[in-house]
């Protein structure tokens, strides 16, 4: 059972801030013993996301888990620092990070896709809150959508294989949110 719920997230969330809402899901998109390596993402990365800047210090634990130091600037000098526990899945031949904030009192995960070109740069894509919602309006995704005047709160009650074929069936270009690109500063040592 997947519920979605739109909130705004500091650092590593910002595109999705200015974009909209992001899509929420108590349960990730598979279990965390089924948590795939990725030994790729380690290290330091660094973004410039309109004037704010934005790094993730990656590191891999025990059972392939991953966790996220995400630290952002703005342009007045303000920083935030959020962590996440995250472990990657593959979907349809995409490899999606299912993140969770460290701390946040739902515990709900988000999910990205992501791709490496070379060792040294990382394109991100979040969900887009209006491809769920979009989804759930039009019954590809069970749920309900509630307008706010702060936006619109999507919940999703379904299936994980139904949440999978939603993932896959979706032109990338609907399903996500505009990419985001960092630059490896740091391998681990």
């Amino acid at each position: 059972m997947y519920s979605f719920v739109s909130r705004s997230v500091a650092g590593l969330l910002l595109a999705v801030t200015l974009a909209g809402c992001m899509p929420e899901s108590k349960e990730p998109l598979a279990p965390i013993s089924a948590a795939l390596a990725e030994p790729r993402l380690v290290g330091t990365w660094m973004a410039k996301i309109e004037d704010d800047t934005v790094y993730l210090r990656i590191r891999q634990r025990d059972g392939n888990l991953l966790d996220i130091a995400n630290f952002s600037v703005d342009e007045n000098g303000k920083d935030t620092l959020v962590y996440y526990s995250a472990h990657v899945t593959e979907v349809g031949g995409k490899r999606f990070a299912n993140l969770r904030e460290i701390g946040s009192s739902s515990g709900n995960y988000f999910f990205a896709s992501y791709g490496l070109d070379g060792s040294n740069r990382l394109v991100v894509r979040f969900v887009a809150e209006k491809a769920v919602i979009d989804a759930v309006k039009a019954g590809r995704l069970k749920g309900k959508v509630t307008e706010s005047s702060v936006g619109d709160d999507v919940e999703i009650d379904d299936e994980p294989a139904r949440l999978a074929a939603f993932l896959t069936s979706t032109e990338p270009s609907v399903l996500f949110d505009k990419p985001l690109t960092f630059r490896r500063t740091a391998k681990p040592r």
